[in-house]
């Protein structure tokens, strides 16, 4: 999904005047530019961003973007073994063999682990949401 970059509106303060020229590798500038279309802006506003927050002590080295890419992930991941818990659970029972009882607790507990790993990002979201705003 191809999104315009963000700008800043006119009425958001002072007019930036002051520049700072940087110098990336070929590597460094596709991981900015990687970086910056991950979270919908420019190169420089993602730079300029970035630089601010940790400047002010304000970034604690999770991108608020990936973070939310990670939690999404999870879900998918969660949904994906909520399935399959189901479908063993249907296997186990048709057929009560000691091995699907395995797995099924097997499956059960990597759920559990999951859920856990999406309520962890999930609250790291929502503190940097309301640290942002």
């Amino acid at each position: 999904m191809a999104t315009r970059p963000r700008r800043r509106p006119a009425d958001a303060g002072a007019h930036r005047q002051a520049r700072i020229n940087l110098r990336l590798s070929t590597a460094e500038l596709a991981e900015l530019q990687h970086a910056a279309e991950r979270t919908g802006e420019t190169p420089a506003g993602y730079t300029a961003r970035v630089a601010l927050m940790t400047a002010r002590g304000q970034h604690d080295g999770a991108d608020p973007a990936e973070v939310r890419e990670l939690a999404h992930l999870l879900l998918q991941i969660q949904a994906e073994l909520h399935r399959a818990w189901s479908l063993l659970d249907q296997v186990a029972n048709s057929d009560r063999h000691p091995a699907v009882e395995v797995m099924q607790q097997r499956c059960r507990d990597v759920w559990h682990r999951t859920s856990e790993a999406v309520d962890a990002v999930t609250e790291l979201v929502r503190q940097q949401h309301s640290r942002h705003r």
